[in-house]
């Protein structure tokens, strides 16, 4: 609402939105079992997001009638043209939860998140989208600011996995280390991803970047400009120490290409040359060429991130990422 206040998280209209615009007529009865409650039950929960859709608090919508208001029975929900929406507002002024992750103190910022898919056949039907709208609602500026998605992305069971990133798609990517997996059995496990589809803007003179799903001149998007993995069980790119505020300066670390507790940038394995890095595992897994997974340490449980910057945020500020995230299966592991 103003800088270091927000509205009461336990306000009905504070949680979780879902919305696909089939609902009335579709099956609900496979959601239903997952969830463990009744078709009437997501069928009436689809009825209370539609009708009360926060299009005000910038939730987005298909405006029908191009009058620029939210009109539940003309226009449709959700991010448009998609089978399925989420969206939730979510900010980090709860000292209690920053502290005990990292040991960082709130700095005053409100994220919107929206993920939106598509139920059909083809490489649409194996990914869906994560776009965050991150907003400087502090009365500070943040300098030298990063944004990472992160993952815990065990592909079937854990204790075999590998990590990469390709640097020209600005995707980073989990596998498994052997053509079988426990979860799996005898079908091929599948590959998992991120894509930095649209990452933070920063001021370019005579290009052009993507916000709000429009072109903005003299801007550019920024790429994927860091690849991180932590590996359960290594002392040496182990996980940020959590409910202390060393974490946060791990993590930071991290955002930038660095090992977390040292600070210094990765380096490629020995036999290429031992080169500082900011982007880890870049090798070509399928033509077997590069740093890959599994040179420097084995197969494992692995962690990973994606990260873009530096940029500036000032007080107002706004910034748009939208991830895809996804996953699908080949005629092997790789």
């Amino acid at each position: 609402i103003s800088p270091g206040v927000a509205e009461d998280p336990n306000l009905d209209k504070n949680r979780i939105y879902r919305v696909r615009p089939d609902y009335r007529t579709a099956s609900l009865e496979n959601e239903a079992r997952n969830e463990g409650v009744s078709e009437d039950e997501v069928f009436a929960q689809y009825d209370t997001d539609w009708q009360n859709w926060p299009a005000e608090d910038g939730a987005p919508f298909n405006d029908l009638d191009s009058n620029g208001v939210y009109d539940p029975s003309v226009d449709i929900p959700g991010f448009p043209g998609a089978s399925q929406t989420i969206w939730f507002v979510a900010n980090d002024l709860n000292q209690d939860n920053t502290t005990d992750l990292y040991g960082s103190n709130p700095m005053g910022i409100e994220m919107q998140a929206t993920i939106w898919a598509y139920s059909q056949g083809g490489p649409l039907g194996n990914m869906f989208f994560r776009k965050y709208t991150i907003i400087n609602k502090s009365n500070d500026t943040f300098e030298d600011m990063y944004v990472t998605m992160w993952s815990d992305p065990d592909v079937g069971d854990a204790s075999d996995d590998f990590a990469g990133s390709d640097t020209l798609l600005s995707l980073g990517y989990a596998y498994n280390a052997s053509p079988i997996d426990a979860t799996y059995g005898d079908t091929p496990p599948p590959a998992v991803g991120f894509d930095f589809f649209q990452g933070p803007i920063v001021d370019s003179p005579g290009d052009t970047a993507i916000f709000n799903g429009e072109y903005v001149l003299d801007k550019k998007n920024l790429p994927m400009t860091a690849f991180y993995y932590f590996a359960r069980g290594d002392l040496s790119i182990t996980d940020p120490t959590t409910q202390s505020y060393e974490g946060t300066l791990q993590f930071y670390n991290f955002m930038q290409g660095k090992i977390g507790k040292t600070g210094e940038f990765f380096q490629t394995p020995p036999e290429l040359g031992a080169e500082p890095t900011t982007f880890t595992l870049s090798g070509d897994p399928v033509a077997g060429t590069g740093w890959l997974d599994g040179q420097l340490i084995s197969a494992g449980d692995r962690r990973m991130g994606l990260a873009s910057g530096p940029f500036t945020m000032e007080p107002g500020d706004v910034q748009e990422i939208v991830v895809a995230q996804i996953a699908a299966i080949g005629g092997d592991r790789l």
